[in-house]
């Protein structure tokens, strides 16, 4: 078998002396610890962004500023932050096939209808929810021995003196088994033990927000202002179809629960790592096939694990670097 790193563009990777989980990569060395490798030990990018992970960042920006600015313009809020998005999608258009490039920009689109119903029909939140700047976007650290556990909370507004959790969430569909599962959700008990412990603060329950996709297209003869109000007056005339809160209370063994899955997972890496010949080669990360095609969509490292990396593939991808902790995306 060749080495499957013919030559290394990049900066070398390296192990932390100390890893620092989050939620999104202890859910992704579940799932396939080859994609894990080349994302957290790598530090690589795909400079080709999935359209639904462009949306989604782009609706958590614009209501974590909605939300800290009390008398903000969602209108404007979303134009600034489509013009940005807009601007890198069109440098990075090369490493897209003109389908998943249009697909992006007519999705980036429908942001404004569907953030501006969004500030309308949830209006009240800012006279009954209390919140400031400080209380958006909350990060937290907990020191868990062998290994720290890190994470951002939307929101943690007041209302009533009561302090709670509010978490946003862009989905596809909303149907009964997906809300059934939510008590599990790994995520939501990870940020009930982050604000516990490691915020000191005493979260009453947990606020699930969430918001369905637009599936309406441009039409040929219409404006994009137009596009837009038709999006706003869809889901403002539908407001149960596209927005739906889920209000979850966790106990005490919950989070217990969660903590101990955390602790069984580190258990797992830390003895890939001290058990490789060499932890640095991905191929002592064991892939799962399952994922390289998961929702139909071909996974982004997918040329890494069967060309390797080199001069070519190495141009479909940046690597981030680090500022003092290694992993970065929370």
């Amino acid at each position: 078998m060749k080495n499957p790193i013919v030559k290394n563009p990049f900066q070398d990777p390296e192990i932390p002396k100390r890893t620092s989980w989050s939620y999104s990569s202890l859910k992704l060395f579940r799932k396939c610890k080859r994609k894990f490798y080349w994302k957290h030990v790598f530090r690589l990018r795909p400079r080709r962004e999935p359209s639904a992970l462009v949306i989604s960042s782009a609706v958590h920006e614009a209501l974590a500023k909605w939300y800290s600015l009390k008398r903000a313009s969602m209108h404007k809020i979303v134009s600034n932050i489509i013009n940005t998005v807009q601007r890198r999608a069109e440098q990075a258009a090369n490493f897209y096939d003109q389908e998943e490039y249009d697909d992006l920009l007519i999705t980036l689109n429908t942001l404004q209808g569907i953030l501006t119903a969004y500030a309308e029909v949830y209006s009240q939140d800012s006279k009954l929810w209390q919140a400031t700047k400080k209380d958006v976007e909350v990060w937290f650290t907990i020191n868990l021995g062998p290994f720290d556990f890190k994470g951002r909370i939307d929101l943690l507004p007041t209302c009533k003196g009561k302090l709670f959790i509010v978490d946003h969430k862009v989905v596809s569909r909303i149907g009964e088994s997906f809300v059934e599962k939510l008590p599990m959700d790994g995520q939501l008990r990870g940020y009930i033990l982050g604000v516990s412990q490691g915020l000191k603060l005493k979260p009453v329950k947990v606020v699930y927000n969430l918001i369905r996709k637009c599936k309406l297209r441009q039409k040929s003869q219409e404006s994009l202002e137009e596009f837009t109000e038709r999006i706003k007056e869809d889901y403002l005339s539908r407001p149960d179809f596209y927005f739906q809160r889920e209000t979850l209370l966790f106990s005490k063994n919950d989070v217990e629960a969660f903590e101990h899955d955390l602790r069984k997972t580190h258990s797992e890496y830390a003895w890939l790592v001290d058990n490789s010949s060499d932890p640095l080669d991905p191929r002592e990360w064991p892939c799962n096939d399952a994922m390289c095609n998961e929702y139909f969509r071909t996974c982004e490292y997918f040329p890494l694990c069967t060309q390797c990396l080199d001069a070519g593939t190495s141009k479909l991808y940046t690597q981030y670097n680090k500022k003092g902790d290694y992993y970065e995306d929370l």
